[in-house]
């Protein structure tokens, strides 16, 4: 038996079971619903038929033990990655075979002293770590499986050494470089754990042994070229507006919008995407994002974890009437006025501004990623007289160093800055 409903928590917790097992799907998020069995137990389950294969099902976690939002904001992302070509299942399948072999022996009580593999510390680091954001330990899982275990999966973790290390980075960074980089993070960041992490009261890896990531040398990021300047966002704004003036299509329309409060908030693209009228008070003039809402959430150690984005007059004219509509259950919806915008629209209407906007010869050159927008933010504010610390507050960051990396210093702040110095040598 099954049916299609709007799935509610006093619905999850009311549903009885009967002599066979049923489903409660759920109206929001296509694929997502409740499986109830006779013997009583309740799970979230999410149905999806990727690109090429048959249909499959993910069971995302336990009604007792998982509210229906978390259950529901997890489908949503998982609609995400089958959308973008992934298959969930699969990439569960797989990293469950990999760290099985490396948590047998600590589920059998054997004590760590016998020396692990890097790999096997990668994969335990991802099993017991549970303050990664969602889109961190699928990227995470990924490249450990495609690069950290290929190249240095079987080394012993006391024994590796910065030059095995550095030939991974190498053998990437030609085609790659941003990989690169975020490669040597994770190596760091399981270098990390298993030095600080013990069990049977031993270190995974022995503390005192020096840090083989310290000397890595990875490609610098270019911190200027995908970043716009304070001209091309006014370019943007302009052909945003001539875009919606013969816009016919709801869903695109809605688009358009989530851009716009993306260039005046800086605000992530998934943060604006999942965005619902609760969030939003309009009287102060922010957003709040409880700590399960937003990417960094779990690692925020003090206070609530929430995130407040302060929204502008402007912000606020743009999402007022969309905050006040009853039917809404996404401030920018999606083909239905109750869902959520699919993952890959914001992105593929992006394109068709940047395409607009470089009919425009004064419009920056080269690629511009929706994320730039966020980069683009942090750079204006600099060019304003912002300080870093005030960016971050803004953005969200809780580590200044952070915001450094999304401050782009832009031509003209920098012509700015350099005049100031010769008018000093001058005078």
């Amino acid at each position: 038996m099954s049916t299609k409903v709007h799935l509610t928590k006093s619905m999850v917790k009311g549903a009885l079971s009967y002599d066979r097992e049923y489903f409660l799907w759920d109206t929001d998020v296509n694929g997502f619903g409740l499986r109830v069995r006779p013997g009583g137990s309740r799970r979230y389950v999410y149905f999806y038929r990727p690109w090429q294969g048959k249909q499959r099902r993910m069971t995302i976690g336990d009604a007792d033990g998982m509210t229906l939002e978390d259950a529901r904001t997890i489908a949503t992302k998982l609609a995400g990655r089958v959308a973008d070509g992934e298959d969930p299942a699969q990439s569960k399948r797989v990293l469950k075979a990999e760290m099985a072999a490396a948590a047998l022996e600590i589920e059998a009580g054997i004590s760590p002293e016998a020396e692990r593999t890097f790999g096997e510390l990668a994969d335990l680091m991802m099993k017991r770590r549970d303050d990664f954001a969602a889109s961190t330990r699928d990227n995470y899982t990924r490249w450990i499986r495609l690069y950290i275990k290929p190249h240095l999966g079987d080394i012993k973790a006391d024994a590796i050494q910065t030059s095995d290390m550095q030939k991974m980075i190498d053998a990437v960074k030609g085609q790659h470089p941003t990989t690169a980089r975020r490669l040597r993070d994770v190596c760091a960041a399981v270098i990390k754990w298993a030095s600080e992490t013990e069990d049977w009261g031993t270190f995974f890896r022995n503390p005192e042994l020096p840090n083989p990531t310290k000397r890595l040398k990875v490609p610098s990021p270019n911190l200027v070229e995908n970043a716009m300047e304070v001209g091309d966002v006014k370019i943007v704004w302009r052909v945003l507006g001539d875009l919606e003036a013969k816009c016919t299509d709801d869903v695109r329309s809605e688009a358009l919008a989530l851009i716009r409060m993306a260039l005046l908030t800086g605000a992530r693209k998934d943060e604006l995407r999942l965005l619902k009228p609760h969030h939003v008070d309009l009287i102060r003039g922010t957003i709040t994002l409880q700590r399960h809402e937003h990417k960094t959430g779990k690692q925020i150690k003090r206070g609530s974890g929430a995130k407040i984005i302060v929204l502008p007059a402007a912000a606020i004219e743009v999402i007022q009437s969309r905050v006040q509509d009853k039917e809404r259950r996404y401030v920018f919806h999606g083909k239905k006025r109750s869902t959520a915008m699919g993952a890959g629209q914001p992105w593929k209407t992006w394109q068709s501004v940047l395409t607009e906007a470089r009919k425009d010869q004064v419009f920056r050159k080269g690629t511009i990623r929706f994320h730039d927008i966020r980069h683009s933010f942090a750079s204006i504010g600099l060019s304003q007289g912002l300080g870093l610390t005030e960016i971050g507050a803004l953005l969200g960051h809780t580590d200044y160093r952070t915001t450094e990396r999304y401050a782009h210093h832009s031509d003209d702040s920098r012509h700015a800055a350099a005049a100031k110095v010769a008018d000093v040598i001058l005078t």
